[in-house]
């Protein structure tokens, strides 16, 4: 998984890649897709964990229908300090 936009993929990454995450990927017809947001009732964990292992980033979107367009994501990398 390539959770660090900035890291160099692994040959391990590489390899796993090319034989499996792309045809999973390709089935699915979501091949260029490296991000998907979702909203409305939180997501089940097993869902996530299935996409995160095709390497696909999962961020839940909270309050995007209170507030008119405006809400929260998800960023897991980024931490909050108080």
């Amino acid at each position: 998984m390539m959770s660090d936009s900035n890291a160099e993929p692994t040959l391990a990454y590489k390899i796993a890649n090319k034989l499996l995450f792309h045809k999973v990927k390709s089935a699915l017809g979501i091949e260029k897709l490296s991000t998907f947001y979702t909203a409305g009732a939180p997501l089940n964990e097993d869902i996530k964990e299935y996409f995160n292992g095709l390497d696909i980033m999962i961020r839940e979107l909270y309050g995007s229908s209170e507030s008119g367009c405006l809400g929260i994501a998800q960023y897991p990398e980024i931490e909050m300090k108080a």
